[in-house]
């Protein structure tokens, strides 16, 4: 669901902006962390304001482990549905 995808990179950008006001775009491969300079608080309010926005909340039960999810592309997968 390429919607989901948006929204989740939007999302991380707006995150990654706060550290980092040039950046104009957050790419698959860039690792939340390393390359972003996200912390676990920015985690933190990214995943509630996807569950506000989404309604969904891929980490609330036992489907996915935040702890798998080091990338852009990662953390996208796990709001996608299960097909």
């Amino acid at each position: 669901m390429q919607d989901v995808r948006d929204a989740v990179s939007a999302a991380i950008l707006e995150i990654a902006k706060r550290k980092n006001p040039s950046l104009v775009a957050v790419e698959p491969h860039q690792h939340l962390i390393m390359d972003l300079q996200l912390d676990s608080l920015d985690i933190a309010d990214l995943v509630s304001g996807l569950e506000l926005q989404l309604g969904l909340d891929p980490f609330g039960s036992l489907t996915h482990s935040i702890m798998d999810c080091a990338t852009v592309e990662a953390f996208c997968n796990a709001y996608e549905p299960r097909r």
